[in-house]
């Protein structure tokens, strides 16, 4: 899946390490839990990770066949393509995006996509890409923004562990920093 919508055939299965060797693709796909997939500088797929069918819910195949206004939340679309059109701009660009896609089943995953352009590699020749579910982070997060809003919501109120019959007034609230920040997308170049 190229983040501006292009893909190519799969070629997972013929593709070959920095030594000719496909071992080295092997151990890569097997021994993570992260999707990694690597874009050539015709946006063809040249390696996608066989964690794509633990992690999305598809094949090798399935995954490389589909365009990214498939996979990616239409929200999403629009930062991502501008995303991937800078990242190819600039040789050993970096990226980070969080974004949502489509699983096989049909909901949507909340990912970190990770991303260096290495076309300019001749080892590599390509856009490497690591992909990581993190639905149930942004799940925390959420709850834990959603308690200390309504923990704050209403200081100084008499609550189920304060009396309203005490002679003294409850102590106001002491401030305290959020306890997480969050935000739809974020990119950076590192």
């Amino acid at each position: 899946m190229g983040l501006d919508g292009e893909s190519g055939p799969e070629t997972s299965a013929d593709a070959t390490g920095p030594d000719g060797s496909t071992l080295w693709y092997a151990a890569l796909g097997h021994l993570i839990d992260e999707v990694v997939f690597i874009h050539r500088a015709d946006r063809a797929i040249a390696f996608v990770s066989p964690s794509v069918t633990e992690v999305l819910g598809y094949t090798p195949g399935e995954f490389t066949s589909m365009r990214t206004p498939e996979l990616i939340h239409p929200e999403d679309l629009p930062m991502a393509t501008e995303q991937a059109l800078a990242l190819r701009a600039e040789p050993g660009a970096r990226y980070r995006s969080i974004l949502r896609v489509r699983h096989a089943d049909g909901r949507w995953l909340w990912v970190e996509i990770v991303g260096r352009n290495l076309l300019h590699e001749p080892s590599v020749q390509g856009i490497v890409q690591t992909l990581r579910d993190i639905s149930e982070r942004r799940r925390l997060e959420e709850e834990l923004e959603h308690r200390a809003s309504t923990t704050t919501a209403s200081p100084g109120w008499p609550t189920a562990t304060t009396s309203s019959t005490s002679s003294t007034p409850p102590s106001p609230p002491t401030p305290s920093a959020s306890p997480c920040c969050t935000s739809t997308s974020t990119a950076s170049r590192r």
